[in-house]
């Protein structure tokens, strides 16, 4: 199963996860967003941020280049978590902000 998020912009102008939700099955993995629109980045701190994850994502997300972000997910308990994607436009630095789900099913 793969951990990875691609990210895009519709042609009807609204932004997709795919994954949404992420199914997270295994214990203790990174989760890749992978970003596939020119012409906006990840956000260089706090790319991937997880509303009341407490202790299922212990660290912040890293983000590695423009287009791929980490996100460690301890997935210890089940559960469905709203986080958000902090994308910025190149052209003009306006920030977007995307509010997908992940959802840890621990075996």
């Amino acid at each position: 199963m793969s951990n990875k998020v691609t990210i895009t912009l519709g042609n009807d102008g609204q932004w997709v996860c795919s994954p949404d939700p992420i199914p997270v099955r295994e214990a203790n993995v990174n989760l890749t967003f992978l970003l596939s629109t020119p012409g906006y980045s990840f956000a260089s701190t706090n790319a991937i941020v997880v509303h009341d994850g407490g202790s299922e994502f212990p660290d912040p997300s890293v983000t590695k280049d423009a287009t791929t972000a980490k996100l460690r997910d301890k997935n210890s308990k089940a559960g469905r978590f709203k986080y958000d994607v902090n994308l910025v436009r190149d052209s003009d630095k306006r920030p977007v902000v995307i509010d997908p789900t992940i959802e840890n099913q621990p075996k």
